[in-house]
């Protein structure tokens, strides 16, 4: 499951809470929703410590005397 599946889950859902004038009737699929950002969020996050400790490693790497 890519962001991009993610963003589109949730950008649906918005549509349909949007198009239906239901936003007040529709908690469980905000709910949803927001439960699909914050596994996004948490993705994005791994993503991201793993290219730090990545950078990390080669500039460690890069400094040792050869």
């Amino acid at each position: 499951n890519s962001y991009l599946d993610d963003l589109m889950e949730i950008l649906s859902h918005g549509g349909r809470l949007h198009r239906r004038g239901l936003i007040n009737a529709d908690l469980d699929m905000l709910r949803d929703s927001l439960v699909l950002i914050g596994r996004m969020v948490d993705k994005l996050e791994q993503t991201v410590l793993q290219l730090v400790v990545v950078d990390l490693d080669e500039l460690k790497f890069s400094q040792s005397p050869s």
